[in-house]
């Protein structure tokens, strides 16, 4: 089925000629880094009448706001057989407060430090794309200073309104799963709480928020499905935020117009770029060994997030599968009159194996092998109980000889991992519901 078509809004700005802000590149790179992924990387139906950059644009607030209306009037009449549709607005630079009433502005390149007023003020935005932009679903991301003081200003009039830190609190807000795809909705990824600053510091030179925005949408992650949604992807964010930079001005996710069902939580945006990678075959000469085993990006033969030993269900339950294999197997195998029924148990063995080195691996290579080493030593742990002297080398032979067959059990662990990942995702959605 093909992605329902997409249309992104870029906003903000670089360069402050007439404000005090001065230069920052870190706002550039962000945005450049941003529209690179949603445009190759993001899978999305965007096509070149669906992008509208006003990014360092010089036209006043009201300028900007009347050609975001008039982009998305448009695109509305081209696209209208098309339901549902998307709408991404990115915006990066400085957020303010201005005014008796401390109205939330973001600073643009035509903002001057004499006229605070001449920025844009996010309400109007806010009316502009809700006006305008009714039967779409709305993602707004801004990486800004107060970032989430936009909330009020999203904010529906009815009472589907949710704010919440946490990915489950969305689950639990979220309303019945009869709505289980909403083509309508608004949700916002902020760089910062209303009352905090966001830092311009992060990876790769861009800022912290959209260093680890990108970051997490180029890399993906295999605890999820084959698409990321808005919940999954802040949950990401924030678990890049916590490793790179320790303490870190806190995200917020924010989800202010349920009232087709909460998009946050049910509708994935964004490819995972794991699991898309994983479609491929095996070995790929223009990506790096293993599509199942994490990022492929040219370039990375070893995913460098340290992966081995992680206390997962998954894990506990392959290391469990191991341990009952193995004493099925050690039973049987010495039992005097049902000896042969030992045979039965090896492949069990083997499967638990491999399913235990493709879940600690980076790569095709590496599964192979730890998986041949824990059969080895399996294999010649069980040995010793009829011949105790036997040498040590002998688990070399035995290591030799796993090879082969763990080969083939990885490719098919691997194969059936994605899909069960999928199950694994359905079941959890049906224990939320």
């Amino acid at each position: 089925m093909p992605e329902p078509p997409t249309c992104a809004i870029f906003i903000g700005a670089s360069k402050f000629p007439r404000h005090k802000y001065g230069t920052e590149p870190a706002f550039l790179r962000s945005k450049r880094e941003f529209e690179k992924c949603i445009r190759e990387g993001a899978d999305l139906s965007i096509s070149e009448d669906g992008l509208l950059d006003l990014f360092d644009s010089n036209d006043p607030a009201s300028d900007q706001l009347g050609r975001i209306g008039k982009f998305l009037v448009e695109y509305s009449e081209y696209h209208t057989a098309d339901i549902p549709r998307n709408l991404i607005v990115y915006y990066v630079g400085h957020g303010y407060f201005y005014g008796r009433n401390q109205d939330y502005m973001v600073a643009l390149a035509s903002t001057d430090s004499e006229n605070e007023s001449s920025g844009l003020r996010v309400g109007d935005l806010a009316d502009t794309i809700n006006k305008n932009a009714k039967d779409f679903r709305r993602f707004v991301i801004l990486d800004c200073c107060f970032a989430a003081e936009a909330l009020r200003a999203f904010q529906a009039e009815g009472e589907h309104v949710v704010a919440r830190k946490a990915a489950k609190a969305f689950a639990t807000d979220s309303l019945p799963s009869a709505l289980r795809v909403p083509i309508r909705g608004t949700a916002m990824l902020c760089a910062s709480s209303k009352d905090d600053f966001a830092l311009s510091i992060g990876e790769n030179g861009c800022t912290m928020f959209s260093g680890a925005l990108v970051k997490s949408l180029n890399d993906g992650d295999w605890r999820y499905g084959p698409r990321l949604t808005t919940i999954d992807l802040f949950e990401l964010i924030e678990a890049r935020l916590e490793k790179v930079h320790g303490e870190h001005v806190r995200p917020e996710l924010h989800s202010p117009d349920q009232s087709n069902g909460n998009i946050a939580a049910l509708v994935g945006l964004f490819a995972n770029r794991v699991t898309q990678q994983s479609d491929q075959r095996i070995f790929n000469p223009k990506n790096a060994t293993g599509t199942y085993f994490g990022p492929t990006q040219r370039g990375y033969f070893v995913r460098q997030d340290e992966v081995f030993g992680r206390p997962t269900v998954q894990n506990l339950a392959a290391i469990l599968a191991i341990a009952v294999s193995f004493v099925l197997f050690v039973i049987w195998g010495h039992a005097r009159h049902v000896r042969i029924l030992w045979i039965f148990f090896v492949p069990f063995l083997v499967f638990s194996c491999c399913s235990f080195a493709v879940i600690n691996s980076r790569n095709f290579v590496e599964a192979i092998i730890i998986s041949s080493m824990a059969l080895a030593g399996l294999l010649f742990l069980s040995l010793l109980f009829d011949a105790p002297f036997a040498p040590i080398h002998l688990v070399f032979f035995l290591f030799a000889a796993s090879v082969p067959v763990c080969a083939l059990f990885v490719l098919v662990v691997a194969i059936l991992r994605p899909h069960c990942r999928r199950l694994w995702r359905h079941v959890k959605e049906l224990g939320r519901a």
